[in-house]
């Protein structure tokens, strides 16, 4: 599978890549962002960030529900796949099977990415 890099700086590195992910209980396919972090350092991280499906929301308060925080260790890489439940790991993109009407597809905008060594 291919990453595609969104974000580096000198702690974390964050990769995407689109998944196809159907719901065989509700007969519905989705297309989701899997997220991977890479903790490039030797040191327990607490990585914060803020995920937002709009630009304009951007510059806007972000709400609470919209904020992300969790520990990774040390060089650890933490990966989503269409099963994971935790919001850091996946991003809904589109509903492709069953939509009752078409929908534009969620931009992937992780904002205000900060890390802390623990």
């Amino acid at each position: 599978a291919n990453w595609n890099s969104h974000y580096e700086d000198k702690n974390v590195k964050i990769e995407y890549q689109l998944a196809d992910c159907t719901d065989r209980a509700n007969d519905t396919d989705f297309t989701y962002y899997i997220l991977r972090f890479i903790n490039k350092t030797k040191k327990q991280l607490n990585v914060q960030f803020e995920t937002s499906d709009s630009k304009d929301l951007i510059e806007k308060q972000v709400g609470e529900e919209n904020r992300t925080s969790f520990i990774l260790e040390p060089l650890e890489t933490r990966e989503g796949n269409c099963s994971s439940f935790q919001k850091e790991l996946k991003q809904f993109v589109r509903i492709n099977k069953n939509a009752k009407e078409k929908t534009k597809d969620k931009l992937l905008l992780i904002l205000n990415v900060k890390t802390y060594e623990l």
